[in-house]
């Protein structure tokens, strides 16, 4: 089985990858809709939207298969990201390529394959939607411009999430490297999201006025409350309660990792749920050396009324 050569823009396109943060983050209703709209114009029963980094190809949402990655050597996506056009395979078994691929000779039983690039603004091919059937099947005009479609939707959704990150980012280092100057407090009061800033032990120890405002909670209020304070009654987008050692502050003040658009609910004093999306970014004193500080970044994604109970 052969594999498929490296893209000539191998370097530069999982750059790319890396800087969209995208690589092993959780279920996101953008991507989910995406691959039910597939599913369900073209009739496949395997639906996915996969990424290919340098060893595996991973997928940000899927249908009709359990695993959540395969070997880049056995992937037909691996294929795909050679060409801005919609690599079409009939029947797998008949194919030099993929015949004796062990995902057509064993699970999940690929015969025919549709694959659209996800390509970047910059050019770069991240990953395919593609659709996976058992049978053989010649795709018709309209199930591939119903994959190039989406492909482009999620490509710009791709680039627009990476643009979201890279501000937030800029945001961020101009906040780090105002804090030893007076206009440390006009930067992070002239955003309109919330900015807390956590000390080592992971307690609040600056806020700006959108995060009093987003939270529902005073200035003297949020000073001192940890991140991982039960007060929040914290609970993650399915319903589940949000460890606090797993919010995204403290993630990234134990491994000095940022975290990106973590979806969490809080609970305001008054008992509305308020829905967050957070990015946290970790500050060194010295290069390389512990995380001193975490800059937690937020804005309010919907508000929730009377769905919850005081205890």
């Amino acid at each position: 089985m052969p594999a498929a050569h490296l893209p000539f823009d191998e370097s530069s396109r999982i750059e790319a990858l890396n800087r969209a943060s995208i690589l092993d983050t959780g279920i996101e209703e953008f991507f989910d809709d995406i691959v039910d709209s597939v599913r369900q114009a073209v009739g496949a029963p395997i639906v996915l939207v996969s990424l290919v980094d340098e060893q595996r190809q991973w997928f940000k949402a899927r249908r009709g298969i359990d695993a959540a990655e395969t070997h880049r050597d056995h992937a037909f996506c691996a294929h795909a990201i050679l060409s801005d056009a919609t690599l079409t395979v009939a029947d797998a078994r008949l194919d030099a390529r993929f015949r004796d691929n062990p995902l057509v000779t064993g699970g999940p039983r690929i015969v025919a394959y549709a694959g659209a690039p996800l390509v970047l603004e910059c050019g770069a091919r991240l990953g395919a939607i593609c659709a996976i059937d058992h049978a053989p099947r010649q795709w018709s005009k309209a199930e591939i411009a119903h994959l190039e479609r989406h492909a482009r939707l999620t490509a710009r959704h791709i680039d627009a999430r990476r643009a979201h990150l890279e501000r937030d980012r800029h945001r961020f280092l101009e906040l780090a490297l105002a804090r030893a100057e007076t206009r440390y407090r006009s930067v992070i009061e002239s955003t309109s999201e919330g900015m807390v800033v956590h000390g080592p032990s992971g307690a609040i120890i600056d806020s700006n006025q959108a995060a009093s405002e987003i939270l529902g909670l005073s200035e003297d209020e949020l000073f001192g409350r940890a991140s991982r304070d039960p007060r929040w009654r914290a609970t993650k987008a399915n319903g589940e309660a949000f460890a606090g050692d797993d919010h995204p502050a403290m993630i990234t003040l134990r491994t000095g990792e940022p975290q990106h658009d973590v979806v969490m609910g809080i609970e305001t004093p008054e008992g509305e749920r308020r829905w967050l999306s957070i990015n946290s970014y970790a500050v060194r004193t010295n290069p390389g050396g512990r995380v001193d500080q975490v800059v937690a970044v937020f804005r309010l994604v919907r508000v929730e009324q009377g769905q919850t109970m005081r205890g």
